[in-house]
């Protein structure tokens, strides 16, 4: 992160809001809008450097003095640090709720669960006609609907008693 020590205060300021946004969702920093004065292989180097050990701080660190010693650990030039812990202060709350929010959709990945149900159905008329219907279902009428699904998989599964008997046709 050598790279770090060649670029201005500002530039880094403005470098480092432009990671943290990126982090929130937002535009991440692109090497044509940030005038850096790095090339584009350091300039790469330095906002994935940046953007690792932001998150590591916004999300594992409590006081500043946690932040400093993360940062000294990932190679942050001296001149550097005292501004990204400054930048980071700043925007923690943005950086946590981004990572929370993350956090969470990796775990209901694994979730099933049924949001909304919008089924076309065909219908077949005795006389040869189709027809097709789109339903809606809301929360009550999916479960009355499931249950009966299940009722007639059930008595479908279920071998015939000796009593029924089959006629032909």
């Amino acid at each position: 992160m050598d790279c770090l020590s060649t670029v201005s205060d500002d530039v880094l300021k403005k470098l480092l809001h432009r990671v943290i946004d990126g982090i929130c969702g937002q535009d991440p920093p692109t090497f044509s809008a940030c005038n850096s004065g790095l090339s584009l292989s350091k300039f790469s180097h330095v906002v994935a450097s940046l953007t690792r050990s932001v998150e590591k701080c916004a999300v594992r660190c409590e006081k500043n003095n946690e932040l400093e010693q993360v940062l000294r650990h990932d190679c942050i030039p001296e001149n550097a640090i005292s501004t990204i812990i400054q930048c980071v202060s700043v925007r923690t709350n943005d950086i946590r709720k981004a990572h929370i929010a993350v956090v969470m959709k990796a775990c209901s990945l694994g979730e099933t669960r049924i949001v909304d149900i919008d089924w076309n159905v065909r219908l077949e008329h005795p006389s040869g006609d189709q027809e097709y219907v789109s339903i809606e279902f809301d929360k009550p009428e999916l479960e009355t609907f499931l249950n009966s699904l299940k009722t007639a998989q059930q008595f479908h599964l279920k071998p015939l008693s000796s009593s029924v008997r089959l006629l032909p046709l």
